[in-house]
């Protein structure tokens, strides 16, 4: 295996080198690389050795970097370079990277992602301000016809310690587009129902592409602003039972942790309304009705305030819906059913 200075692993790939593996998806590793000549820190995605040469894969990959090329917004993560990989850097990786398999070479965000945020109370003011920013940013995808169809936390990634030192929106992997694109649909398949469990629309879960639209990606913001409010995603459970949830039914209002305005828990249970219909039907809309909730609702004719209790936000987080059905809730470190991190899930699922 090649060194570099230092005696660090250095596998060359066009202008960089690929120094470590810093993530490993479904089907792509993320390398961390550094630019040869200016010392940019990048963040390199391989398709794995597994789905190298799987065309299905390949064309995923592809319709990704097709994708993020078309998106140029501060919360989104930024293309730099793609290709595919030439057989000197195959050579050099000793089998950890395949001849031709499709690269793509993006901005390198370390901070790890949105979820270890979760674990602790976001208070009212940066948890408007995050959710402003990422309507802000699907927003702009929504307008160039990219619907993202995976958003969850792991694909909010922070750029430092928490969310006010910057964060960014990435993996398009499974983006789907609202018009026609040839480029877009190569390897689309209606077979499936893609996107990860806990924060899939129910018109993801039917494979109901034709109801795909930017309502879809809001559910998932839904499913979002639910978790960092009381620190789980709106149903758990084993894969059937979650899949039942999203369909038909209605989550409890989340429980807040921290003190929260009481309209927030309205515009969070619009988001996951089953019907699309039902919620709002652009980002903008809803960073609009999210805007008017009061940034300082405490006093002077301000709204009233949910949460807060010192004993643990109050009996509503002591339960929870996991399946539809109460339970206690969670223990602080408990982790989730390991689903994996995006599925193709067969639409003839038994309900």
């Amino acid at each position: 295996m090649p060194k570099g200075a230092a005696g660090k692993l250095s596998i060359p790939l066009g202008a960089f080198d690929l120094e470590s593996v810093v993530g490993q998806g479904g089907m792509a590793k993320v390398w961390r690389g550094r630019h040869r000549t200016t010392g940019r820190v990048v963040a390199v995605k391989v398709l794995s050795e597994r789905y190298a040469h799987d065309a299905k894969h390949r064309a995923a990959l592809r319709r990704e970097i097709e994708v993020v090329s078309r998106l140029h917004h501060p919360r989104i993560v930024h293309l730099f370079d793609h290709g595919e990989v030439p057989p000197e850097t195959a050579r050099e990786s000793e089998g950890r990277i395949v001849t031709g398999s499709p690269y793509i070479v993006m901005a390198f965000v370390g901070g790890g992602t949105l979820q270890r945020v979760i674990e602790t109370p976001l208070p009212w003011l940066p948890l408007r301000t995050f959710l402003l920013e990422l309507l802000g940013a699907l927003a702009h995808a929504h307008a160039r016809g990219i619907i993202h169809r995976d958003l969850k936390p792991v694909n909010i990634l922070l750029c430092g310690r928490d969310l006010s030192e910057g964060w960014k929106l990435t993996d398009f992997g499974l983006a789907h587009a609202t018009e026609h694109d040839e480029r877009l649909d190569q390897g689309i398949t209606t077979e499936y129902a893609a996107g990860t469990p806990y924060y899939m629309a129910p018109e993801q879960w039917e494979g109901q592409v034709r109801d795909y639209g930017p309502w879809t990606d809001l559910y998932a913001i839904g499913c979002i602003a639910y978790e960092l409010i009381c620190g789980h995603p709106p149903f758990l459970g084993g894969m059937r039972q979650v899949m039942r949830s999203h369909l038909s039914r209605i989550p409890l209002p989340p429980p807040p942790r921290t003190p929260l305005p009481a309209s927030l828990q309205k515009w969070v249970m619009r988001l996951l309304a089953k019907a699309p219909g039902h919620r709002f039907p652009w980002a903008a809309d809803a960073a609009w009705a999210l805007a008017q909730i009061p940034v300082t609702p405490a006093g002077g004719g301000g709204e009233p305030i949910a949460g807060g209790d010192p004993e643990g936000a109050g009996k509503m987080a002591e339960t929870l819906v996991v399946g539809g059905t109460l339970t206690t809730t969670l223990p602080p470190h408990a982790s989730l059913p390991d689903f994996p991190e995006a599925a193709l899930l067969p639409l003839s699922t038994p309900p």
